[in-house]
Parts: structure tokens; sequence; C-alpha cells
């Protein structure tokens, strides 16, 4: 991911705690995580949300 040519990432924590919200938006989807005072938001398509929801069940899953 690149933001005015620097690439950078993103680290946190999501567990108990945290607030996650989903919301459909026309074609897409909307998941927001709040942690402490800061919030990160991703916008997904359909497959986008099968992928996330296949690796997050392969890792359940072991």
């Amino acid at each position: 991911m690149t933001f005015g040519g620097l690439a950078f990432d993103l680290w946190q924590t999501i567990d108990e705690g945290s607030t996650i919200t989903c919301a459909h938006a026309g074609e897409e989807v909307h998941l927001s995580i709040g942690v402490s005072d800061a919030w990160l938001n991703l916008t997904f398509t359909e497959e986008g949300v099968a992928a996330l929801v296949a690796a997050v069940s392969e890792v359940l899953d072991r």
C-alpha cells in the first residue's frame, strides 16, 4: 500500500474490547473496527468478504 509514494504497513491488535461494525453500501460492504481512539475502515466487494472469511476460517480451524 502506498501513500504519496511511501509504502507502509498497519498493525493493530483486535480483541474483545474492539468495536466492529459492518454495513452494506450498494454492492460493497463497509467494515469498521474501533480500537482505543482510532478507527480502521475497510471497503470490501462480495468477493473480498468471501476471501476474508475463508482466510479467517482457515486460521480458526487450526
